[in-house]
């Protein structure tokens, strides 16, 4: 039997670069500074009817960094950086939470509010957050109460939101923090960057086309559903909390692609209110993390009259692979993402896998990322560890051919 060497894919979408170059930027000098500079009155966040362009986007940022910091001044003194949870609600307050964190130079746990209390309550305390970052309709939990909680919603800034401390940009330090299994992964900027600079790159986003992720903040897809469109100076279209207002931005005009979780695309295609307006986009994504049958999937695109397109990723990862839009592979997740190689894992053995051929039908997706950077750091037991000096297994299990295609098995 002849060997084969697991090889990046050649069949790479026409455009597409096979790797980016990152800038040498934080998230909020690339997604928020710069077109606040330039394009100040552009539209930067939305939902649902509510809208701020980016010169008053940046005036929040500032704002929730500075009540972060004045909240987290004097609080220790031993060098290390307070961690804060961020309670990442849907909203724009909740963006603005979010990228206020990174500005206040924090490592910032982001956690959906959604999250049973008690479940809430052990991972509050396992990350040692000290501050809890939340908006005044997030309301009273007994979870809470692990940690003292700062309000960061202002619908109009007063004098007293003006902190002694100066809103100093120290974001270059800032971190986020997502679950995966029972541990913490925490992602810099670069990472951040990376992931939606490889996804804008990938699926050929431009300033002008709309597109929203209607997953939670607290998912390495929604971070993407944020941050892409700001990369670009477009606007952001946020996601919807309940289910109406999820369809209500699903009838948009305007929006030429949506991603959703599996279980939200079969419950969309099966609403008439949506199925009436089939073909209202040109394409969907779908994040999968375990098998998927072509023929829900067939059926999935005839009722919603749109390319169905899947994507996989993890925390620890951000993107992986995905279907890229000029053309569909039925049985496949697709071709690696912009600056990721695929290689199988011997999952037993704990190693990158060896020919013989047949070994991959039982391989775990290992990663390989320009992405990584030395400091990601974990935190409680992952679903994955690194088996190389570069390679993450992601314990997802699946089938890499020799051409660097992805097939989950």
């Amino acid at each position: 039997m002849k060997s084969i060497d697991v090889v990046p894919t050649w069949y790479w979408p026409d455009g597409v670069p096979r790797y980016l170059s990152l800038p040498r930027s934080t998230v909020y000098k690339a997604a928020v500074e710069r077109w606040a500079r330039r394009t100040p009155d552009h539209l930067a966040l939305e939902r649902n009817g509510i809208q701020i362009d980016y010169r008053t986007l940046d005036e929040r940022v500032k704002l929730a960094s500075a009540r972060i910091r004045r909240a987290i001044s004097g609080r220790r003194d031993d060098g290390l950086r307070i961690r804060v949870a961020v309670a990442a609600t849907q909203g724009i307050d909740g963006a603005v939470a979010i990228l206020g964190a990174l500005h206040a130079g924090a490592d910032a746990l982001l956690v959906d509010p959604s999250t049973p209390d008690a479940q809430l309550r052990w991972v509050l305390v396992a990350f040692g957050c000290e501050l809890l970052v939340a908006e005044n309709t997030t309301g009273s939990r007994d979870a809470w109460n692990t940690a003292s909680v700062q309000t960061i919603s202002h619908p109009v800034a007063t004098d007293l939101d003006h902190p002694e401390l100066p809103s100093t940009d120290r974001s270059q330090t800032g971190r986020l923090g997502f679950r995966w299994g029972d541990s913490v992964v925490l992602q810099p900027n670069a990472a951040l960057l990376g992931w939606s600079l490889a996804f804008r790159a990938f699926a050929m986003l431009d300033r002008d086309e709309l597109f929203t992720v209607v997953r939670p903040f607290s998912t390495w897809e929604g971070v993407i559903g944020l941050l892409a469109p700001l990369l670009v100076g477009a606007t952001s279209i946020l996601p919807s909390g309940s289910w109406e207002e999820m369809l209500d931005a699903a009838n948009q005009e305007r929006l030429r692609g949506i991603w959703l979780a599996w279980a939200q695309a079969e419950a969309l295609a099966s609403d008439l209110r949506v199925r009436h307006r089939r073909g209202h986009w040109e394409w969907v994504y779908i994040s999968v993390d375990s098998p998927f049958s072509v023929r829900k999937r067939r059926r999935l695109g005839r009722l919603l009259g749109s390319q169905i397109l899947t994507a996989l990723g993890t925390p620890a990862t951000g993107p992986i692979a995905g279907s890229p839009r000029p053309w569909l592979i039925d049985e496949a997740v697709g071709t690696p993402m912009t600056g990721v190689d695929l290689f199988p894992v011997d999952r037993p053995a704990g190693r990158l896998a060896r020919p013989p051929w047949p070994l991959l039908a039982s391989a775990s997706v290992g990663v390989k990322s320009t992405f990584f950077t030395p400091e990601m750091s974990l935190e409680g037991t992952a679903p994955g560890r690194f088996v190389s000096e570069d390679v993450l297994d992601t314990g997802v299990p699946g089938m890499i051919d020799a051409n660097g295609f992805l097939y989950l098995v």
